[in-house]
């Protein structure tokens, strides 16, 4: 997991800066702080993991959507990583009194 997701983070800071910074600069919220580079890490592994799992559908679509029918590729693989950083972000940013105990079941 930890080459991919240094990959996945690398595409979301080249291909998406601007998310890219905005995940990091709210990461570091005193309101809200969790350690950023955990956080996509545990996504990465999260999603490769569900995409062998009982959610393994779920996650195929995502990435087959991506692919706009063709055969999916790590770049498509790393779109909905960056969809899931976002999904994150959002949920993390609008949950109260969210804190790094709270990280994994969110």
């Amino acid at each position: 997991g930890g080459i991919l997701s240094l990959s996945a983070m690398l595409f979301l800071a080249q291909k998406r800066p601007d998310d890219a910074n905005r995940f990091l600069r709210s990461s570091e919220r005193p309101s809200g702080f969790y350690p950023f580079a955990v956080g996509a890490i545990n996504i990465a592994i999260r999603l490769l993991n569900e995409a062998e799992g009982p959610r393994s559908a779920f996650v195929a679509e995502r990435i087959f959507h991506k692919s706009n029918g063709s055969d999916p590729t790590a770049k498509d693989f790393f779109e909905v990583f960056c969809d899931f950083c976002e999904e994150f972000h959002i949920r993390w940013c609008t949950t109260e009194n969210a804190n790094v105990m709270l990280f994994n079941q969110l």
